[in-house]
């Protein structure tokens, strides 16, 4: 198999985490150990509010349409060094070996005559497509044809993998929307209603961004980037503009297209309601999938402390985000002892740098539960000291003034 190498661009979820922020709200503070609970679990309610709808699908990188084959290499099903897509763009299979894992002399060829304006002109969308990243490609596979309307679809699951340097490598899953032209195979790229959604996501017109993403799969059917908008959407907005399509619907919708994309499998780990079922399709992520963790920490939100913990330490990560999350759990369960065995200065420091890549609101939340962890452990300046770093991230965050006068009791 060929090693072709994927261009790479910095992930465009469509969620801005500012825009994601966790709802607030002012609570009244109450006192004595039943007050501490209800202050734990509505602080857990918030979180998890935030973190549902601030999740990135990948967590810095993601594999790009672009592809290019190491030159010393031969490519595959017999395709040529130069214009394998010569005479061969009527045969599906074919063309998803050039475009995927061949060298096609002119990638511009492969995109549909609505897509071109959209991607840029010919030479730079070339230029980008040659050029090597820290992705490849395992695999391409048509999946199915299938006619819509009177257009013809196909669609195919390209596999990449990353190898960045210093990290452990992971892959994710892909379905990609190709359409007939005349009878050749050509590639369906939507910029501006992807552009256009999560512009709308941005500033808070959710039912212009479900409109938007209705459209974009009126003119692409199997667009799981498009259906990933509209979950996100649908999640937020409060007009009823959806026309009538649920949320479960719509999950169900995105895996239909391809029950192996990674993306697909995230939103329905993610939004799914009951914990159960989350933790089965869960299950359906390899385990060496890019956004695993990111479904992991997801899913284990909407769980009970109890089952959190268990759910989290079956998992094994040692990441500073999955460690939160038991910092969380037992500080809900106010299980102090085992706390006092994983809250190290170490991991402490390494959640602070955790909390550093996420928008002021939510890490302002984390910062308090990380505050009620220590002040569960009698240590009043580490609690301080978080409570203050909340106060930098989101200065009216209404927890904070709570915390810091239990710190000084």
């Amino acid at each position: 198999m060929s090693s072709r190498k994927a261009t790479a661009h910095t992930c465009r979820t469509g969620l801005p985490r500012a825009r994601y922020s966790t709802d607030r709200g002012t609570e009244r503070p109450e006192r004595g150990p039943a007050g501490g609970h209800l202050r734990r679990a509505s602080l857990a309610r918030k979180l998890l509010a935030g973190a549902l709808l601030a999740a990135a699908v990948s967590a810095c990188k993601k594999p790009a349409e672009a592809a290019r084959t190491d030159a010393k290499r031969a490519s595959p099903s017999g395709l040529q060094e130069a214009g394998c897509e010569r005479g061969g763009d009527r045969d599906l299979d074919q063309v998803a070996n050039c475009f995927y894992l061949g060298h096609p002399a002119d990638p511009w060829h492969f995109l549909s005559r609505e897509s071109r304006p959209e991607a840029g002109t010919r030479d730079d969308f070339n230029k980008a497509f040659a050029q090597p990243s820290d992705w490849r490609t395992n695999s391409a596979t048509v999946l199915g044809v299938e006619s819509r309307d009177g257009q013809v679809f196909g669609r195919v699951q390209v596999v990449y993998e990353a190898a960045v340097k210093g990290r452990k490598a992971c892959s994710e899953v892909r379905t990609k929307t190709w359409a007939q032209e005349d009878g050749a195979w050509r590639r369906v790229v939507r910029r501006h209603e992807e552009e256009l959604a999560d512009k709308q996501f941005q500033n808070g017109d959710y039912s212009g961004s479900v409109a938007t993403a209705e459209k974009w799969l009126r003119l692409d059917p199997f667009s799981v980037e498009a259906y990933k908008r509209l979950v996100f959407a649908l999640a937020r907005d409060e007009s009823g503009s959806s026309n009538g399509r649920s949320l479960p619907d719509t999950l169900q919708a995105a895996l239909a297209l391809d029950p192996a994309d990674s993306v697909a499998l995230f939103l329905a780990v993610t939004f799914t309601e009951d914990p159960d079922e989350g933790e089965t399709l869960f299950g359906k992520l390899a385990p060496d999938d890019c956004i695993r963790e990111q479904a992991a920490f997801n899913l284990a939100l909407r769980m009970s402390p109890e089952r959190r913990l268990a759910f989290l330490e079956k998992l094994g990560s040692t990441s500073p985000r999955i460690q939160m999350q038991l910092v969380q759990g037992l500080v809900q369960l106010g299980d102090s002892e085992r706390l006092r065995a994983l809250l190290t200065p170490d991991l402490d420091k390494a959640i602070r740098t955790q909390l550093e890549q996420q928008d002021g609101s939510n890490a302002a939340l984390w910062s308090l539960t990380m505050g009620e962890a220590w002040l569960l452990l009698e240590n009043r300046d580490a609690a301080k000291a978080w409570a203050s770093y909340a106060g930098t991230r989101d200065p009216n965050q209404p927890g904070i003034a709570d915390l810091l006068r239990r710190v000084k009791e």
